[in-house]
């Protein structure tokens, strides 16, 4: 254990923490903290503008695949009824 200036021990390194800082990229905590308050609320504004554009993307992809399992269901009826000979 090492004592710091204060007279206070310094506390031993969590081996977990330490772990999961090894795969963290401090570049870009480091570009980010270059930036004004107001450049990281814009560039925070950019990303959830980016996000929402995601979400949009996969509610329009939900609707489609949607869409494209009901026609696929009524190829089938369609196919169905033809096959039947008439009444």
């Amino acid at each position: 254990m090492t004592f710091t200036g204060k007279d206070r021990p310094e506390p031993e390194p969590d081996r977990v923490i330490e772990l999961y800082k090894r795969d963290v990229d401090v570049t870009l905590i480091r570009e980010n903290l270059k930036l004004t308050a107001e450049g990281r609320i814009l560039k925070l504004a950019e990303l959830q503008r980016f996000a929402e554009e995601l979400r949009q993307a996969g509610q329009r992809l939900d609707r489609h695949s949607v869409l494209l399992e009901a026609v696929a269901e009524l190829e089938r009826i369609v196919e169905e009824l033809g096959s039947k000979p008439p009444d």
